[in-house]
C-alpha cells in the first residue's frame, strides 16, 4: 500500500531551522507538563506497589530464621540486597532490581521536570517571528508538527516554553517589537543606507530591537530631566516647584520600572528615584533670576 502523501514537503523548513539555530529565542516548544506530572504519579504508585511486595517477600524470607527477633515487621530496609542473590530468592532479587531502576528513573524525571518548568516562557518577538516565516502555517496548521496554528500564533498559549531566555523584556522593547516593521522601514533601513550597509536585511533581529530600545531610552530620560529643570526655571514659587518635582519624579520612577522590566529590583528603583530627586532639589532651591525691585 503506497504511503499517504502529505501536503508538507520534507525540505520546506530548512531555512526556518537554520535561522532558529542562529536565533533560538524565536523557538517555542511544548512542555507536555500534565503528561509529565501524570508519569511521575504513575511511577510513584508503581514504586509503592513494588516496595509493598518486596516487604512481604523479606518478611517471608526472615520468617523461619531463629536469629531474627519475632513479631517485628521487617522491610527491605532491614535486609541487605545480597541476601536476595541466592538462587531460591531469584524472583525477589529481580523485583528488587526493578524497583531500584524505577526509583532511579523517577528521580531523574523529577530533576528533568524541575528544569523543564524553569525554562523561560515564549516571547512576543518569537511568536511574531514564527508568523512571519514563510511556509510554516497553512490550512490552519503549524507545518513542522501538524498542530493547530492558533496555539503557535498565541504568545501566551499555555504549555509552551522557549529554549533560551530573551535578553531583555520590558514595555519599551515590547512596543518596538510590535511596530518593528514600520520602524525598520522608516528608520533602520534609511540609516543602513546612510552608513552604506546592506539595506535588504530581512527585518530586525532581537539584538537590533534591544539596541534601538536602548537608544530611545538614552534620548528620553535626559529629555525628561531637562524638561524638569526647564519647568522649575519657569516657576517662581518654591512650593509649586516642589509639586512639579514630585510629579516629574513619579513619572520618572514609573517609566524607569516600565523601561527596565522585571529585572530591576525595588531597591534599585528607589535609588534611581532618589538620585533624580537629589538633582532636582538643587534647582528647587535656586532663587528666581528676576531682578529685585528695591524701594
Amino acid at each position: 500500500m503506497p504511503a499517504q502523501q502529505t501536503s508538507w514537503p520534507t525540505h520546506a523548513y530548512a531555512a526556518y531551522y537554520k535561522e532558529s539555530a542562529e536565533h533560538p529565542e524565536q523557538l517555542k516548544f511544548r512542555t507536555f507538563g500534565a503528561q509529565w506530572i501524570k508519569k511521575l504519579d504513575d511511577d510513584a504508585d508503581e514504586l509503592h506497589r513494588l516496595e509493598a511486595e518486596l516487604n512481604e517477600g523479606v518478611a517471608d524470607m526472615f520468617a523461619n530464621d531463629i536469629r531474627i527477633m519475632p513479631n517485628k515487621p521487617y522491610t527491605i530496609l532491614d535486609c541487605p540486597r545480597r541476601l536476595t542473590e541466592r538462587e531460591e530468592y531469584a524472583e525477589l532479587h529481580e523485583k528488587w532490581l526493578k524497583m531500584e531502576n524505577l526509583r532511579r528513573t523517577y528521580s531523574q524525571d523529577v530533576c528533568l521536570v524541575n528544569k523543564l518548568f524553569q525554562l523561560p516562557l515564549p516571547t512576543r518577538y518569537g511568536t511574531s517571528r514564527l508568523e512571519e516565516t514563510e511556509g510554516l502555517f497553512a490550512n490552519g496548521k503549524f507545518g513542522p508538527t501538524d498542530e493547530a496554528e492558533n496555539e503557535y500564533r498565541n504568545p501566551h498559549a499555555p504549555d509552551f516554553v522557549s529554549v533560551v531566555e530573551a535578553k531583555s523584556s520590558n514595555i519599551l522593547i515590547g512596543f518596538v517589537i510590535k511596530h518593528r516593521r514600520w520602524i525598520y522601514k522608516l528608520i533602520v533601513r534609511p540609516l543602513r543606507k546612510l552608513f552604506r550597509k546592506d539595506p535588504d536585511v530581512s527585518g530586525m533581529q532581537l539584538e537590533d530591537i534591544i539596541a534601538f530600545a536602548d537608544a530611545l531610552a538614552c534620548v528620553f530620560f535626559p529629555f525628561l530631566l531637562t524638561a524638569t529643570m526647564f519647568a522649575l526655571a519657569r516657576v517662581p514659587s518654591i512650593m509649586v516647584r516642589i509639586v512639579v518635582v514630585g510629579v516629574f519624579g513619579l513619572i520618572f520612577s514609573v517609566l524607569a520600572q516600565l523601561q527596565s522590566g522585571p529585572g530591576l529590583a525595588r531597591g534599585q528603583i528607589i535609588s534611581i528615584t532618589a538620585a533624580y530627586f537629589a538633582v532636582a532639589s538643587v534647582f528647587v532651591s535656586v532663587p528666581d533670576d528676576k531682578p529685585c525691585k528695591c524701594a
